[in-house]
């Protein structure tokens, strides 16, 4: 981890997401995107979005349990200070997320979130 970065993206640097994990790249203008780099290379991401949500948490296999989520959580975080919000969700797709969200301090919530895709 000698080279890792964590830093805000630039609405300019978003199309660097479309080559992450599952492609996802949030509108620049109605979120926040935090990546982990190792030199060029995008390691680990998360964004906050509106409502004010953490969501999009990636850490490549390889860096799992190395603090790189730590970092990112603290870092996005850092970036809703900025922003004026004083309270974000977060959400778990298993309980293996579920369990690391938690063990950053935030707590489950007595309700479940649904998706539909729109066609």
């Amino acid at each position: 981890m000698n080279n890792l970065t964590v830093r805000r993206l630039k609405p300019v640097e978003y199309e660097k997401l479309l080559s992450v994990d599952d492609g996802y790249t949030p509108d620049p203008n109605r979120s926040v995107a935090v990546v982990a780099e190792n030199g060029h290379h995008i390691m680990g991401r998360i964004f906050l979005m509106a409502p004010a949500h953490v969501e999009g948490v990636f850490v490549e296999p390889a860096w799992r349990d190395k603090g790189v989520m730590r970092q990112l959580v603290d870092a996005i975080e850092i970036e809703a200070r900025a922003e004026g919000i004083h309270k974000v969700l977060a959400y778990a797709k298993d309980s293996d997320m579920a369990g690391r969200i938690e063990a950053m301090g935030y707590k489950k919530l007595p309700w479940t979130v649904w998706a539909k895709e729109l066609k």
